[in-house]
């Protein structure tokens, strides 16, 4: 990843095309601040942006579906031109709920843009969805096959602040000298 590719995503031509963006690397790295700052970025561009964690997401459609409420729910998110997935991988979902993103993912496909991030390879993928290896494949395929995919590397940053040593405080500096 480098900063000409992102400055290029910021544009957002990929988003008039209906392409998908995934940040996969590990915890820590950067994947949701990027996200959130190309979300920010269209949105200035005027774009109806939406932002869920994956979790929070499955859950608002089981909710949907258990109110029959899920055609309402299912019409304002195909409104949102480009829709922020965060975090897939770190809460897993049962069939029906893997069901209901997988559609939400193959009526997106080709018509809006979607932006995932992920601790996890595409390998480790099929356990977030119940082992359901067939759903896993076609979810990817979709996801993947119109996207720029941008992996992530390097320790947490918030491990790394945590372990850097603070700048001493004027009040610190002063209360030394005396």
């Amino acid at each position: 990843m480098d900063a000409a590719q992102i400055a290029d995503l910021a544009r957002g031509r990929w988003i008039a095309d209906a392409e998908n963006l995934i940040f996969a690397g590990p915890i820590g790295t950067g994947k949701t601040h990027l996200a959130i700052a190309l979300g920010v970025e269209a949105a200035r561009q005027r774009r109806h942006v939406g932002f869920w964690r994956a979790a929070d997401l499955v859950r608002a459609l089981l909710e949907a579906r258990d109110q029959r409420e899920l055609t309402r729910l299912q019409r304002r998110l195909a409104r949102v031109e480009l829709l922020l997935l965060d975090e897939v991988g770190f809460v897993p979902f049962d069939r029906t709920g893997g069901d209901l993103l997988f559609n939400l993912v193959a009526d997106r496909y080709e018509q809006r843009s979607i932006v995932v991030t992920s601790n996890l390879a595409f390998g480790e993928w099929p356990k977030v969805f119940g082992g359901d290896e067939k759903l896993t494949t076609a979810l990817l395929d979709r996801l993947a096959h119109h996207a720029t995919i941008i992996t992530t590397k390097g320790k947490s940053f918030r491990m790394r602040r945590r372990h850097a040593p603070e700048p001493e405080s004027a009040k610190e500096r002063g209360m030394k000298k005396g």
